[in-house]
């Protein structure tokens, strides 16, 4: 089959975008740094989306722009009734917001490359190599017993598991699951489940739980809707039975899964750890989840404005909402969260095309449940992607809509 250039250039950009990570890191591997790195970095990333623009300038979406402006004057916004947010507010938007590599940029890729069918190519080969590459890091860690993680102040240290190992390995296992389960391809359904292990082997819990989440999802967007009204009832009545189950023997579970393991003699010590060092995870969660909540009640109405949490925690406080509710307060922390739920509910319910909900499905369900127990509204591109795949929806439904009139 014969790609056009345009769709190749809009492929490569998706990719090089999902995989910049992995690219900078191979480049640094082979002695590529500095200028000469980042040039590269810029080029794969850019020239790609340049040309696709260029080619096709209807196609820039304007949508992004006003995004843009309506983040950082939110932002100023803060500066200016906080003046003691200052610091973090210009550190924020340089690092994150309008990074190159950051959220705006992430929505701006993913509304100019809206192909459905491309992205969806691009997701598949983004996915092979993540889960090459990250597996090929596991293998190693979990050969010598640990993994190594950049710390607080970069200092380089030894853990029993990988908490970004477990979100990274999450989005090619999501992947693989979705479009094995979704087209009955037995390979991509296999290699989800490789993923899984090996998510139980050197993940995080959260990222466990995402892959539920993820697999509960698609099937209530992808069969429920076929069900008879006695078959809906029992099985909301299982599917919440279950969800209780895994919420409150999570270490039970984990624990049995470990003793599997073990007489399959498949070394489990970082499963092991992984149950220890939950325990610690929760009550030191549980700590922040307690100021937080002091926060929001000294907030009122708008709250104490942007990257709040930063200066009053030391970090960010580890949840979506408590973060909305902190950064704006009960008023506009509300209204966010509205949003927020709308457009989820939407995405996966009321527009129909099946492509469209897939990747949406994916996207979600890779960050939301790590934006609910760590991360950052403000850090996690997945989230503004999927922003992004919703706007696609919706403007491929409103040109369906004007055709069919």
């Amino acid at each position: 089959m014969v790609v056009n250039k345009l769709t190749l250039m809009k492929g490569v950009t998706c990719v090089s975008f999902l995989c910049i990570n992995i690219i900078s890191f191979l480049l640094g591997d082979v002695g590529i740094t500095g200028i000469a790195r980042t040039a590269i970095l810029m080029g794969v990333c850019y020239l790609p989306l340049l040309y696709s623009i260029l080619k096709a300038p209807r196609s820039f979406p304007t949508d992004a722009i006003i995004l843009a402006v309506f983040i950082l004057g939110l932002f100023f916004l803060s500066e200016l009734m906080h003046p003691e947010l200052s610091d973090l507010i210009k550190e924020g938007i340089s690092n994150s917001i309008l990074s190159l590599y950051g959220i705006i940029a992430a929505y701006l890729f993913f509304r100019t490359i809206c192909d459905k069918y491309i992205v969806r190519k691009a997701l598949l080969v983004s996915a092979c190599i993540y889960f090459v590459f990250y597996s090929y890091q596991a293998i190693i860690s979990l050969s010598r017993g640990y993994w190594e993680e950049v710390g607080f102040g970069g200092v380089l240290q030894q853990q029993s598991y990988s908490m970004s190992f477990g979100y990274n390995m999450l989005f090619p296992t999501i992947i693989f699951l979705a479009f094995g389960l979704n087209e009955k391809n037995k390979i991509f359904t296999v290699v989800g489940a490789i993923g899984i292990v090996e998510l139980l082997l050197g993940g995080s819990r959260a990222a466990l739980l995402s892959v539920i989440v993820f697999l509960g999802l698609y099937w209530i967007v992808f069969y429920f809707s076929k069900l008879s009204y006695k078959q809906k009832a029992l099985s909301l009545v299982l599917l919440v039975i279950a969800a209780c189950a895994v919420l409150f023997f999570y270490n039970p579970i984990l624990n049995g899964i470990a003793s599997l393991l073990n007489q399959l003699g498949i070394d489990s010590r970082n499963l092991d750890k992984l149950l220890s060092a939950s325990m610690t995870d929760d009550m030191n969660r549980a700590l922040l989840y307690e100021k937080s909540g002091a926060l929001i009640s000294s907030g009122g109405l708008f709250g104490h404005g942007i990257y709040a949490d930063r200066l009053s925690l030391g970090n960010y406080c580890h949840n979506i909402f408590l973060e909305l509710f902190i950064d704006f307060g009960y008023f506009g922390g509300a209204l966010v969260a509205v949003y927020i739920g709308i457009v989820i509910y939407r995405s996966l319910f009321k527009y129909k095309d099946s492509n469209w909900k897939m990747i949406f499905l994916i996207m979600i369900s890779s960050c939301f449940t790590r934006l609910l127990v760590s991360y950052s509204l403000w850090l996690d591109v997945k989230l503004w992607i999927a922003f992004a795949i919703y706007m696609n929806m919706k403007k491929e439904r409103m040109q369906n809509s004007r055709i069919q009139r």
